[in-house]
């Protein structure tokens, strides 16, 4: 039981983090939730449903459960999500590097 439960654990990691040479201890973390609320901004304005960029997931009545057009827009919102930030965050000069 042990074996099986270890490889779930250590599954749900994050494999990498932003990082930046000359940034200050939590620098990251408070850029990373500036570029978060930008690419926040930016897909909920391209997007009529309501996202939830916290679990990731569009919500409300049309969440696109069941229906694989609504299913496939949330999957590209999630992606364009993704994209925004990492081109914030590279912007502000951070490379995602490995953790250890």
């Amino acid at each position: 039981m042990v074996l099986v439960l270890v490889p779930l654990i250590t599954g749900c990691a994050p494999a990498n983090r932003w990082t930046r040479s000359d940034a200050p201890p939590n620098q990251a973390d408070r850029d990373w939730a500036q570029c978060r609320r930008a690419a926040d901004r930016e897909v909920l304005g391209r997007s009529p449903r309501s996202y939830d960029a916290d679990i990731g997931i569009a919500a409300g009545p049309d969440s696109g459960r069941g229906n694989p057009l609504a299913m496939a827009s949330r999957q590209q919102d999630e992606k364009a999500h993704e994209r925004a930030v990492g081109s914030c965050m590279t912007g502000l000069g951070y490379r995602l590097t490995p953790t250890k």
